[in-house]
Parts: C-alpha cells; structure tokens; sequence
C-alpha cells in the first residue's frame, strides 16, 4: 500500500506541475516557434516547463490538457479505494484521450487562435493528423464525427461506471406490462419508485 500512495503522490504532483507548464505556456519561449526566443522565459516552470509543453502541443494539440486531468485522477485512483477501479481502466482512459485528439484535428479549422497560441500545425497534434489521416478521415466529417462521439461515450461509460441501462430505464414513467389504468391505481408513493421496485409491487399484487 506505501507504494500505491507514492505512485499517486507522484502522479498528483506531475499533473500539477503539467497544469502549471502549459497554463503558463508562450510559444515565443521555444526557438523553434520564434527566432530568437524571449528574452526571458515566461513560463512558470522555467525552460524545462516551456519544452515540456511544446513537445505535448505538437504531439497531442489542444489534447495535451487532458493529460494531467487523467494523470490527477490515475493518482487519486492509488489513494483512495473508491477511485481505485481507474487503475485497470487505462485502455480506456487511453481511448478516452485519442478520441479527443482526433476530434480536435477534425474541427481544427474552427480553432485557428487555440492552435496559434499553444505553436500546433493542428489543434489535435501530430497523433490527430495520423490517425484521421490514416482511419478516421475515410469517413468524412459528419461519419467521422459520430465515430468519435460513439467512442468518447463508451469510453466515459467504463471509466465512470455508469448505469447506462438502469439511467434509461429509470427515465420511464410507466414500466412495460403495465397498462394506464393499473398505473392510476397505484399508490401515491410508488411515483418515486425505481421502474424494478414498481414491477417488484406489480408481481406483488397479482399474487394476492
């Protein structure tokens, strides 16, 4: 256990530090983006913090600021019990984030202040360029678009844990098999009832 702790202790602290890099992140800071570099860094953490963000903007776009949000809550996935589930999610979390890539490279026309300011060829990086390239792209905007919405949602449903069956079926108000006329009948109460306990009071009554 004093291992877990460390591990989310030190995930913790490089999401922080992540967060305080590329907030702070001025692309006049790096050569590469302008010639010759700021006098002095602007950056919070320093050059080190200035190299750091530009290398995740032009690999992972507007993308990288989802990084530290997974690396905060992979650590706090190894302090406390209840978030410990995260741990074995990552395959997912891995979607999770590829999925944002991609769809910030698919609008990053619409997003050309966001790519000037963190220095990106594309607001998705260079891994968002390849995989639309490469797959996603092959099914136009509109295709790819519902591809990207359809994995975000899966991949949020099981690194949540999310009930998606049991949120849709608490959505409706009458439960099947039962006709308007027995609905009426029921009890003042049973109106808060979960669609399982009202089919639960059905069996109960057609016993009796």
């Amino acid at each position: 256990r004093g291992m877990s702790d460390i591990i989310g202790i030190v995930l913790i602290a490089m999401a922080v530090l992540l967060v305080v890099a590329q907030l702070s992140f001025d692309r006049g800071d790096v050569s590469s983006n302008r010639y010759p570099p700021n006098q002095t860094t602007h950056n919070l953490i320093g050059a080190a913090g200035a190299f750091i963000g530009n290398l995740l903007f032009q690999g992972f776009g507007a993308g990288a600021y989802v990084l530290p949000i997974r690396l905060m809550l992979f650590g706090l996935g190894h302090l406390f019990e209840f978030l410990s589930y995260l741990k074995r999610r990552w395959v997912w979390a891995a979607v999770l984030f590829m999925t944002c890539l991609g769809m910030f490279d698919l609008y990053s026309g619409y997003l050309a202040t966001l790519r000037h300011n963190i220095g990106a060829a594309s607001a998705g990086g260079f891994f968002g360029q390849i995989m639309n390239q490469l797959v996603f792209g092959n099914f136009g905007q509109i295709g790819a678009t519902i591809l990207f919405v359809l994995l975000y949602a899966v991949s949020l449903i099981f690194l949540t844990n999310f009930q998606l069956g049991p949120w849709l079926r608490s959505r409706v108000t009458v439960t099947p098999g039962v006709d308007s006329a027995e609905a009426e009948d029921e009890p003042e109460e049973s109106k808060s009832w979960s669609p399982e306990e009202r089919a639960l009071a059905k069996k109960a009554r057609d016993l009796e």
